[in-house]
């Protein structure tokens, strides 16, 4: 069901009413990593915004790139690449445009909070920024290399044992967890332009194995890289089962 260009509010009435505490707790929430509770503040506001579904399409698309504008600040505050969080951000606002159901554009909204979050770090309490941050500008320019903790360890000067743990303290994630993320988050971007086989894909982003190309690639996105070409370019998936190869 599309949403009703029946009965519209306009644009003042949306502003005038829109609950600006809960976008300001998504923010915190964002900065914080919490998902659980970014993804409630984040229900909040889609509730109002879709609220009888009687607000006009093009107001709410509107609305919906402006909170995705103040979700990326949030994440860029909270130490996420600027680069990166731009070309996500570009990528949702194509999101938004192409859908004009509340439930796609729900989803949409949401995959895009945890997404921001996945690349956002606290650094206020980590005494070694500097040294995270050269951490992760190596990961996220070697993405094309088999790269190991002992990789960004020897590039840091630091010992294994203490970069995982200043780490793992800044973004939650441990360090060859956080190369994977980055990895499959190219590998998205390349699985957007159809000329590129899958197997070119596997070359690209370091990986020499299929397999554990497939295995890593769903665990962080809970399909199959071919089944996410299929999804994201809107390609025929009657008797898809994504059961097995990539």
């Amino acid at each position: 069901m599309g949403i009703s260009q029946n009965g519209p509010k306009d644009r003042k009435q949306i502003y005038e009413e829109y609950p600006y505490d809960v976008e300001k707790k998504l923010r915190v929430m964002i900065a914080k990593r919490d998902k659980s509770e970014a993804q409630d503040a984040l229900h909040v506001l889609l509730e109002y915004l879709f609220q009888d579904l009687n607000t006009q399409l093009n107001i709410v698309k509107f609305r919906l790139t402006e909170l995705l504008t103040v979700m990326s600040r949030a994440a860029i505050g909270a130490g996420a690449d600027v680069e990166q969080i731009f070309s996500l951000n570009n990528h949702y606002i194509y999101e938004i445009e192409k859908y004009d159901t509340a439930r796609e554009l729900t989803v949409t909204l949401a995959n895009a909070t945890n997404r921001f979050i996945d690349f956002s770090f606290d650094v206020s309490d980590v005494e070694d920024v500097n040294l995270i941050h050269k951490a992760v500008v190596y990961i996220k320019n070697n993405y094309n290399k088999k790269i190991t903790l002992d990789d960004v360890a020897r590039h840091v000067h630091l010992s294994k044992s203490y970069l995982c743990k200043v780490f793992k303290n800044a973004t939650s994630y441990n360090v060859s967890s956080y190369i994977n993320i980055v990895k499959v988050e190219k590998i998205k971007e390349l699985l957007m332009v159809e000329r590129y086989s899958l197997m070119d894909i596997v070359s690209e982003v370091g990986f020499d194995d299929q397999s554990y190309f497939t295995k890593v690639f769903k665990k962080y996105t809970g399909m199959s890289p071919s089944r996410y070409r299929k999804v994201m370019l809107g390609i025929n998936l009657k008797d898809d089962t994504d059961e097995g190869g990539i």
